[in-house]
């Protein structure tokens, strides 16, 4: 494979307003939040996931209760239409009429939403107009407040609650029903007019797949906030015009029996893979102990007994015949969903190369993954190669939860066959992998020239070469409170026998800093951080780093994992030492200083010595799902050509071995026996 080293709210809800940062329901509600949990059906179109990820993004409504709590929708639309006639309102107005609840004795169940949910009707006639046409009067978005599905909504799409009984709790736009969980929400979602919609149209139906259901299959019966009358002055005045009690809310904030409705729930081809949560559950009962707090990439590096990387899944992309190349790998959890998204490079996509592009042709796609890397969704382009550029290959993402933005910085190869860094970015979409959203290229590509920031990296007394160039495999870290992106890369000599990885900070990928606060000036790992690891170097000596990933643990310590061989920072094939380190610091800190993981110097090796056979390498925390993940694609031989693998970190049994350090073993069947 060629590696190229030389080789190759805006209006937010109030009650948000208090929660934690990131815009979620936060660990500050957590514990006054009941035990009431999300309603449940022995159809398998409700609450289908693990309770982790249960609420706000899971479970439809209970199809023993109304839709939104009966209110006779016929009605409402005709009161709202003739209104609309007499003043002259256009669609996105915020006047609307007083929804009624409809009787019992005028129930419609219809056979088009799958015959199981229900509306009610104040007479026979408005059920009848109903059943003509329920396309025309079913809520979108199943009547859960459609804001949080605009892209608009900083605490993400989800099955949010709405207030269907008041004025403020729904808008008829473009002839449809929107429903909202109370006014600022409704006001927000009309200011951005088409917009609004076209968020709804793109992200309802993320959450629809999520949940295993069609449109018209899901509505909201059960996350209905009450009217309230409690805030009167001496005057008997309401002093609060929004009627709609937001706070009830809280109480939909944990679905743990979703968890038993899954497993009970899981397909024939899910409960065939070895998933770390069946082997923890044997684990837990060899032991006698129940499954606790999951281990954290801190107690790993504490002591790693009783600890282990336990591979859960093994995947190929081979739509064009080249599973092998089709790497680079970058997995980035979406910080508001909990949907793991993955980018990497793709060859032989049915372009022709043209024949200015000699050495290399290649395009970045994405993928989106819910249950943990077993399964992976189509792909959908994010870059590709322009009259500038050959090639878009290995690079990281990242979703900007404050500006709901997506970057995507690459690794890229200009016309005269010289890498740099290229950026890429989507705005105001949830999820890349539905339909066909367009990234947006920065004009300024490349926005980092080859030898830009190592020119001033390397400077004196800096402990890398002045020659370094090439800057490469790009990790977007963080983004801090100030607005800068830190954002790490690899670099090397000409003819690549010496190798350092730096770091930068950037505010829009264009103008960048390698020195000030917070930096090193100096490189962050070279021969210096890798020369004392338990491996018999060709020549005495590493050459340095490569690709590196890192993950931030809840001690407040970066740890990185980062290649390193010898030789050559290109591959060299047999003989040649390849092999993953972890290391961590507070800072970004000058190379020689960051601790090295002293019970395996190197973490990962490979199960043939042989350069390049493992890369493409990311270690990544998921806090929807509380567990620390390990993924790397090896060279495969006798089984494939190319895989990429993932390991979990979970407990293993008394006695039983923490495997270090772990072997990197693509020539194995997958799954095992």
């Amino acid at each position: 494979m060629i590696r190229y080293y030389y080789n190759i709210l805006i209006l937010s809800y109030v009650l948000f307003l208090l929660t934690s940062g990131d815009g979620a329901y936060g660990d500050y509600f957590a514990p006054r939040v009941s035990s009431v949990h999300c309603p449940l059906s022995n159809s398998s179109s409700f609450c289908t996931t693990p309770d982790h990820l249960c609420s706000p993004r899971r479970c439809c409504g209970n199809p023993n209760k109304p839709v939104l709590g009966g209110i006779d929708l016929v009605d409402l639309y005709n009161c709202n239409e003739l209104k609309k006639m007499n003043t002259k309102e256009t669609n996105f107005s915020s006047s609307s009429c007083l929804p009624s609840v409809g009787s019992s004795l005028f129930v419609s169940k219809p056979t088009l939403f799958g015959g199981e949910y229900f509306f009610l009707f104040l007479n026979a006639t408005n059920k009848r107009i109903f059943e003509a046409n329920p396309e025309k009067y079913a809520p979108k978005a199943g009547g859960f407040c459609a804001f949080s599905l605009t892209g608009y909504d900083s605490n993400g799409a989800g099955f949010w609650c709405s207030c269907p009984q008041q004025t403020e709790g729904y808008a008829i736009v473009n002839g449809s029903f929107y429903f909202f969980l109370f006014s600022g929400a409704k006001e927000a979602f009309l200011k951005h007019g088409n917009d609004a919609i076209i968020g709804v149209n793109r992200n309802w139906p993320i959450l629809l797949e999520e949940n295993n259901v069609k449109d018209l299959h899901c509505f909201n019966t059960d996350r209905l906030v009450p009217v309230v009358n409690n805030s009167i002055d001496d005057n008997n005045n309401n002093k609060n015009q929004d009627k709609c009690d937001m706070m009830s809310c809280l109480k939909f904030m944990k679905c743990p029996d979703c968890k038993s409705n899954y497993l009970l729930q899981k397909t024939a081809k899910q409960t065939k893979q070895i998933t770390t949560t069946s082997l923890e559950r044997k684990i837990s009962e060899k032991n006698g102990i129940a499954i606790g707090k999951s281990p954290s990439i801190v107690d790993y590096w504490n002591d790693p007994t009783g600890f282990k990387f336990q591979e859960i899944s093994r995947s190929q992309f081979n739509e064009f015949g080249a599973a092998g190349m089709n790497v680079g790998f970058d997995i980035v959890i979406h910080p508001k969903t909990g949907t793991w998204f993955l980018f990497h490079r793709e060859y032989n996509f049915k372009v022709p190369q043209p024949t200015y592009c000699k050495a290399d042709y290649a395009r970045v796609v994405i993928r989106k993954s819910l249950d943990e890397g077993v399964t992976w969704s189509n792909a959908t382009v994010v870059a590709s190669p322009t009259g500038k550029m050959c090639a878009i290959v290995d690079g990281g993402g990242y979703f900007d939860a404050k500006e709901n933005t997506w970057h995507y910085l690459a690794q890229c190869l200009d016309l005269h066959e010289s890498w740099g860094l290229c950026e890429f970015s989507l705005k105001n979409v949830m999820d890349p992998t539905i339909g066909s959203p367009t990234w947006v290229e920065n004009m300024n590509n490349p926005v980092v020239k080859s030898g830009q920031l190592w020119s001033k990296i390397c400077s004196p007394p800096s402990h890398c070469s002045p020659l370094t160039i090439e800057e490469g495999t790009p990790d977007i870290v963080k983004k801090d409170g100030d607005g800068y992106f830190w954002v790490t890369f690899h670099g090397c000599v000409p003819n690549a026998t010496s190798s350092s990885r730096g770091v930068a900070k950037t505010k829009d990928f264009v103008k960048w800093e390698t020195h000030g606060d917070g930096l090193p000036n100096d490189a962050i790992f070279t021969k210096n951080d890798c020369n004392n690891w338990n491996v018999s170097w060709s020549n005495g000596t590493c050459v340095g780093g490569g690709e590196g990933s890192i993950t931030i643990g809840n001690d407040g310590y970066m740890y990185e994992l980062i290649e390193a061989p010898d030789i050559s920072l290109g591959c060299k094939g047999k003989g040649q030492n390849w092999v993953l380190g972890l290391l961590r610091s507070k800072t970004f800190s000058a190379t020689g200083t960051w601790e090295n993981f002293k019970y395996a110097k190197p973490l990962v090796v490979p199960i043939i010595k042989i350069g390049c056979y493992i890369q493409y390498h990311r270690i990544f925390y998921d806090r929807f799902r509380d567990h620390t993940y390990l993924e790397f694609w090896t060279m495969g031989g006798k089984y494939g050509t190319g895989w990429m693998h993932i390991f979990k970190l979970i407990n293993v049994p008394k006695g039983e071995s923490s495997e270090l350090p772990i072997i990197a073993d693509g020539d194995t069947p997958w799954p095992p026996k």
